[in-house]
């Protein structure tokens, strides 16, 4: 029997550490779109939960509850997607190897989050690797977002998150920062190189910097290229957001002089490519 694949979600997708939380806060208040909750994601059996989804629609409740933890907010969902791929967070994949039975529980999940939820179009957050064949075997038509940064104050907010080192404190200890931006500069890489997987999909590119600082051009061009409608509702809804337009000065004084030198000539081809400059 063929599997009937979720229709047109739309997917923010970015290297981490690159602004797609912001995004993905602020496009998931669209009363078109239904997500993955926090909560499914802890309890992804219990789709039912998403219930709770329905509280953002409700201006007083959702202006409330951000930037808050225990809310019924938009995750990124590793433990969701995780309960159904035991793989989702390797680098790559043979599309063969994903299980169809697994694909259609995972399917079968996703409706009834819609069923418990208000809107009619799914919409997620994927970060690193491209994960395009969990993409093309769970859905029909996506619409990617890819939300770029410069990569420098990517990998610097790596380092300052200790990502992949978060139960791993003596490890990142013992390392110098030389070392853990070369590393971080390598993991970046790899996802850098894995978006290229995605090219086969209806993408756009989106710069964060971009975003913060003209939010509602920005939000205006991705609603277009999603077709979707830009109400007077939702746009006061994003008007209403505090958005910082200088989220890259907490980076000031994190590199020194030799260490921007570094990691700008490590990753000169794609600062270049994405059109940041050598030096601010």
């Amino acid at each position: 029997m063929k599997i009937r694949k979720i229709t047109k979600p739309v997917i923010l997708h970015g290297p981490g550490r690159s602004g797609t939380t912001l995004v993905s806060n602020i496009l998931s208040l669209h009363p078109r779109f239904f997500w993955i909750s926090g909560y499914v994601n802890l309890m992804p059996k219990f789709e039912f939960l998403s219930i709770f989804n329905q509280l953002q629609q409700i201006r007083t409740f959702e202006k409330f509850s951000r930037d808050k933890r225990f809310f019924p907010r938009p995750s990124e969902a590793y433990n969701y997607w995780n309960t159904f791929f035991l793989d989702f967070n390797l680098p790559s994949i043979n599309a063969g190897s994903i299980d169809n039975r697994s694909v259609e529980i995972c399917i079968n999940s996703l409706r009834n989050i819609e069923k418990y939820s208000k809107g009619k179009r799914f919409i997620t957050k994927f970060t690193g690797h491209s994960r395009s064949e969990f993409i093309r075997s769970l859905f029909h038509e996506p619409k990617i977002i890819y939300i770029d940064r410069d990569p420098r104050y990517t990998i610097a907010s790596y380092y300052k998150q200790r990502w992949f080192f978060r139960d791993k404190e003596k490890d990142f200890h013992l390392q110098s920062k030389s070392s853990l931006l070369e590393y971080y500069t390598k993991k970046y890489l790899e996802f850098y190189s894995a978006r290229e997987l995605l090219n086969d999909f209806d993408i756009l590119f989106i710069k964060y910097e971009d975003f913060i600082s003209e939010t509602m051009i920005k939000t205006h061009h991705i609603f277009n290229f999603l077709d979707e409608p830009l109400t007077k509702d939702y746009k006061s809804i994003i008007q209403s957001w505090k958005i910082s337009k200088d989220t890259s000065s907490q980076y000031n004084d994190f590199y020194n002089h030799n260490e921007w030198a570094m990691i700008t000539e490590l990753l000169s081809k794609q600062i270049q490519a994405l059109d940041y400059p050598d030096i601010y």
